[in-house]
């Protein structure tokens, strides 16, 4: 078949020359072994180079040789025997790593760089390779507290960590209280201390810081609140529990706040500027227990301030019912006075309390005349009673002689006396009976009566009498005798 190729192409209409178609055959031999070569034939490997802006380029080594420099989209030949290794730089430009990148630009490359993963590659036979760059944005992470973490180059087109401590201490009552970081894009809040920038072109990142004070609260009862870090300029609200029981009578009730603030108030609030003391201030309190015992008194039992004067009174008469009442007698206890109304200094927990005497009302009733002895008495006791007249004009009758007398007492007495007594064992209610006397009016009577006959025969004897003078003076003008 070789052979009538061979043929054809000498018989061609051209007739190339010999010097060519010796040629084709030596290659026919070669290819068909019927010639051997005794040296082995040059391999070649195309290297090329892509990602590398036009205004970079990479240095090329060949077995550690430097070559050429070749920018992206470049290429070059290497023809080798038995093996070649083709190394690139690895970063472009090599010495990215000495610079950090700022906004100004004024640092070199401006904050963009460019790597290969694979900087080195041997080959044994003829081909291609790409050495591939990749772009590199610088992230610089600004913070003035927290160690903050992140700044370098990074992949672009990657999320670049961002790490600062959330709290970072200056003191004891100065820190500082991570806020938010500001650029961006982010992959979280901007409030989360642990994120991460996408790297889509150079960044600055800036973690933003609050400033904190502390807050100290003191007080040594009520169970204090509020006290702690707050941020510059806010608001805190501070409470304590009042009264603080101390037991046995004795408590403890807020006065003040004392120290960087001032208010009366057990629930405060305040603006946090700077680092803070208020103390909460506390007056001692005892407790006065009276005991009514069934009175009237004031004020009733309570807590009152150390040393402060307490002015104690028994209302008398006390609880007054229907002929009952209790009328104040003294003050046992903390207090040893017959005084109704009595000061007391509470410089301890006090008791005091109050005596009675009970009292019964005796009530002295009469249709007539005028009751004696009615009022209250001691329960017990003997209670005298009377009344003022035991007889009593019947009115206009006792004009005439009618009276009222004195018969005896109803009710809880039925003494016949006008004078009598009873013992008050409770509410006593007395009345007098009357009964009505003529003795007067018969005895008038009669002596009316009598009068009015002196007078009347008295008359008649006077008629008699001016009778016999008339006729004695008309015998005596007729002159004749009787």
């Amino acid at each position: 078949m070789r052979l009538e190729r061979l043929r054809q192409y000498l018989s061609a209409p051209d007739r190339r020359s010999l010097d060519a178609a010796l040629v084709l055959v030596l290659l026919l031999a070669a290819s068909s072994g019927m010639i051997e070569t005794s040296a082995a034939a040059t391999k070649q490997i195309t290297i090329s180079i892509q990602g590398l802006p036009s205004v970079f380029s990479t240095r090329v080594y060949v077995n550690g040789s430097f070559i050429t420099s070749v920018s992206s989209g470049g290429s070059f030949t290497v023809d080798f025997d038995n093996s070649a290794t083709v190394s690139v730089q690895k970063y472009v430009p090599e010495t990215y790593y000495n610079y950090a990148w700022t906004p100004a630009g004024s640092s070199a490359g401006g904050g963009v760089a460019f790597y290969t993963p694979t900087s080195s590659k041997t080959f044994t036979s003829s081909g291609s390779y790409t050495f591939t760059y990749y772009t590199l944005y610088y992230l610089h992470v600004l913070s003035e507290y927290g160690n903050p973490v992140g700044s370098g180059w990074q992949i672009a087109g990657s999320w670049a960590p961002l790490i600062v401590e959330d709290i970072w201490d200056s003191g004891t009552t100065l820190r500082h209280r991570f806020e938010e970081w500001r650029g961006g894009p982010l992959r979280g809040s901007p409030d989360n201390p642990e994120n991460a920038v996408f790297m889509d072109s150079p960044k600055i990142v800036e973690a933003v810081w609050r400033d904190q004070y502390y807050l100290r609260v003191e007080s040594d009862m009520g169970n204090p609140s509020g006290g702690g870090w707050y941020d510059s300029g806010s608001k805190a609200t501070l409470s304590v529990k009042t009264p603080y029981d101390a037991g046995n009578g004795v408590r403890y009730v807020f006065s003040r706040w004392s120290g960087d603030h001032s208010d009366e108030s057990s629930t405060t609030t305040l603006t946090v500027n700077s680092p803070m003391r208020v103390i909460a201030e506390w007056r001692r309190q005892y407790y006065l227990s009276i005991n009514p015992n069934y009175g009237e008194v004031s004020p009733a039992s309570g807590w009152y301030d150390e040393d402060s004067q307490v002015i104690v009174s028994a209302v008398t008469p006390s609880g007054e019912t229907s002929g009952s009442r209790l009328v104040f007698s003294h003050w046992r206890g903390a207090l040893s006075t017959s005084e109704p109304t009595e000061s007391l200094l509470m410089d301890a927990p006090k008791e005091i309390h109050a005596e009675w005497s009970r009292q019964y009302l005796l009530t002295v009733q009469t249709q007539f005349g005028k009751g004696v002895g009615g009022g209250w008495y001691d329960a017990d006791s003997t209670a005298d009673f009377s009344v003022e007249s035991q007889t009593v004009p019947a009115g206009i009758l006792g004009w005439f002689g009618v009276d009222y007398v004195f018969s005896h007492w109803t009710g809880d007495s039925s003494s016949h006396s006008s004078q009598a007594s009873i013992i008050m064992h409770g509410p006593r209610t007395i009345a007098a009976v009357w009964t009505l006397s003529l003795t007067r009016l018969y005895l008038f009577t009669v002596i009316i009566c009598a009068v009015a006959a002196v007078a009347f025969w008295k008359r008649l004897e006077l008629a008699h009498t001016a009778r016999s003078a008339t006729s004695m003076i008309r015998r005596s003008r007729h002159g004749s005798p009787d």
